[in-house]
């Protein structure tokens, strides 16, 4: 960011990333410096300043004034010379869309953005460039791209031993290295529709919050960040209780309330979500994949809804895809959803359900291309939907 914004021309930043990556707090970082003068020479007398566009439209008229508005803000920012604008979802602000306070302020800005008295950094997400942003060549031109990656665990272990004092401070507990270790591991496993190191900080506010409110502890501990994760995601973690233990150990009885003979599927079923619960095996995939082969009427349907039931607590915890629906490519978006905006229900299911049990009934009867979509989930527990999102299924 430093280097772009020193440059003679074409000196205007798009900083690029998911929400809760960290944009934002880079940009910070970099004001701080700016502020501090450690920075290099051309940049050391410039002020970096967020321009709230949404209160710049606030209660105008129309497009005209709005756009009288945005002006008279750019022009007082020219005449200061030393300023650097950041720009919060600017991608909302730029495209085709109208409506009432909707406006695309690319007219209006372009004629500002090759002037050497003036600098724009603006926040978007990867949808919106591509969708709004990529589409103007035009205004695309005057800003250099710079992207924000969501941190490794090492990272926002680092980020959290940061943030955790002012959570102390704030709420009134401690919180011990091994619960934000814990923190940082079940949030990367649990959370995957919210970017690190958002998720982790939530996971940590949250359990704090808890313990201050919830009981007459002060310590914040690894077993307390686990009960925070069974309530949120309904799936057991971290110690087993007395009654689970007891359900992992009698489940084939359970199983075969239902299901009549079929003595070695039951003991293979059983075993495996066993070695599941107790953390044994590979994480990366889902807790557990299984093809059951034979003809109408043997059970198969009926021992995946007494699994569901047995493991998962009740038959409802099970989404049921017929694969015969699915005999065509183009059917593929009523999976994973189309850029139009159109849900995937088996992204949508899964999301809304992540501790569930998922069967393909009748799989044979699917367009092969479809049944490839699977690979990547049970190879690596997750797929991406239509907008490049990552659905977990592990």
């Amino acid at each position: 960011i430093e280097r772009v914004l020193a440059r003679a021309e074409e000196n205007n930043i798009l900083v690029v990333g998911e929400p809760g990556t960290g944009r934002k707090t880079v940009v910070k970082g970099f004001a701080d410096f700016v502020y501090q003068g450690k920075v290099l020479p051309p940049l050391r007398h410039k002020r970096v300043l967020e321009l709230d566009l949404g209160a710049v439209m606030a209660g105008a008229s129309g497009a005209s004034e709005m756009e009288g508005r945005l002006r008279m803000v750019l022009n007082e920012a020219v005449r200061a010379g030393n300023i650097i604008l950041v720009v919060d979802d600017f991608h909302n602000f730029i495209g085709t869309q109208s409506g009432l306070g909707k406006i695309d302020i690319s007219g209006v800005v372009m004629p500002y953005l090759s002037s050497k008295n003036i600098q724009i950094i603006g926040l978007v997400t990867y949808e919106g460039l591509h969708k709004n942003i990529e589409a103007n060549s035009s205004l695309l031109k005057f800003f250099e791209r710079v992207e924000i990656q969501e941190p490794d665990e090492k990272n926002s272990l680092l980020i959290l031993e940061n943030i955790a004092p002012r959570l102390e401070a704030r709420i009134g507990v401690l919180t011990t290295y091994q619960s934000l270790k814990e923190i940082v591991g079940k949030a990367s496993q649990y959370f995957s529709d919210v970017p690190m190191p958002e998720r982790a900080i939530d996971l940590l506010d949250e359990s704090m919050v808890y313990l201050a409110t919830k009981t007459n502890e002060k310590l914040l501990l690894p077993k307390h960040v686990d009960l925070i994760l069974s309530e949120k995601t309904e799936i057991p973690i971290g110690e087993i209780s007395k009654s689970e233990k007891e359900k992992l150990t009698k489940l084939e009885d359970v199983l075969h309330q239902r299901v009549i003979d079929q003595e070695e599927a039951v003991k293979d079923i059983a075993s495996a979500m066993r070695r599941a619960r107790l953390g044994i095996g590979e994480k990366k995939k889902p807790i557990g994949s299984f093809l059951f082969l034979g003809p109408t009427g043997v059970g198969k349907t009926e021992t995946a809804k007494a699994l569901a039931e047995a493991y998962f607590g009740q038959e409802e915890k099970m989404v049921r895809l017929d694969m015969s629906e699915y005999q065509n490519i183009v059917d593929i978006k009523r999976l994973i959803g189309t850029t139009t905006g159109e849900p995937g229900y088996l992204v949508t299911q899964i999301r809304e359900n992540p501790f569930s049990l998922l069967l393909l009934d009748e799989i044979e009867k699917a367009h092969i291309n479809i049944l490839n979509l699977f690979l990547q989930v049970l190879d690596e527990g997750w797929l991406t939907d239509a907008w490049g999102r990552k659905v977990n299924f592990r």
